[in-house]
């Protein structure tokens, strides 16, 4: 369980860098996968969980957040 802002500030970098917990990496997964189907960006939640996969291992999110940092 995560207790403060810097914890889960470390767990998203930590998940982020594929250096987390296979289960925080799972739930974080699953969780874009609901959103992109709720939004229908995803057809499936199937779609969702390999879009979301993909895009994690891309290290997309992690460069959008380094941009994110130096504005």
């Amino acid at each position: 369980m995560v207790s403060d802002v810097m914890e889960q500030t470390g767990k998203l970098l930590e998940i982020l860098e594929g250096k987390d917990e296979e289960s925080l990496r799972d739930m974080t997964v699953l969780n874009a996968a609901l959103v992109l189907h709720t939004s229908e960006i995803a057809g499936s939640i199937d779609e969702g969980i390999k879009m979301s996969t993909e895009s994690l291992y891309s290290r997309k999110p992690l460069r959008l957040l380094d941009a994110w940092k130096n504005i």
